[in-house]
């Protein structure tokens, strides 16, 4: 099982300082020049992801992957990095650290949510138009 840090406050020369490591990650890979920024903004929410866990093995990153997939999804949306995600998951394919199958179902787990998100959306604007209903006392007069 995946083994999160420990993230109280205990004070050990052991500790990894989370914070600090997430900022040194984001200002490292900002100096890459020959990256465009959605290779960097998917690499950061990635880094951002898999700091919480001190080792992760090769049999264990499928269920990162996962977990990530679960997290950001929305962010993946939004920052419009879908082809980076899949891009970075075809290169832990490429190492054989994850099957083609787990690429499809994150995949489809990414479609999944962007169709959930614009079902609502679309019911929001639906609810917005729709004309106030009629009190039920005006509509019980008949002559």
């Amino acid at each position: 099982m995946l083994r999160k840090t420990n993230t109280q406050d205990e004070d050990s020369e052991d500790d990894l300082d989370i914070d600090w490591m997430q900022e040194r990650s984001m200002r490292m890979l900002d100096d890459f020049s020959d990256v465009n920024e959605g290779e960097k903004n998917m690499m950061k929410l990635w880094n951002r992801h898999t700091i919480q866990y001190k080792v992760i093995a090769d049999k264990f990153v499928p269920q990162v992957c996962r977990e990530f997939c679960e997290r950001y999804a929305s962010d993946i949306w939004s920052q419009c990095i879908r082809n980076n995600f899949v891009l970075h998951l075809m290169n832990l394919y490429t190492y054989r650290i994850v099957s083609s199958r787990d690429i499809k179902v994150r995949v489809e787990r990414l479609w999944i949510v962007r169709v959930l998100k614009l079902y609502q959306e679309c019911l929001a604007i639906v609810d917005a138009a729709r004309p106030p209903s009629p009190s039920s006392s005006s509509s019980s007069k008949i002559m």
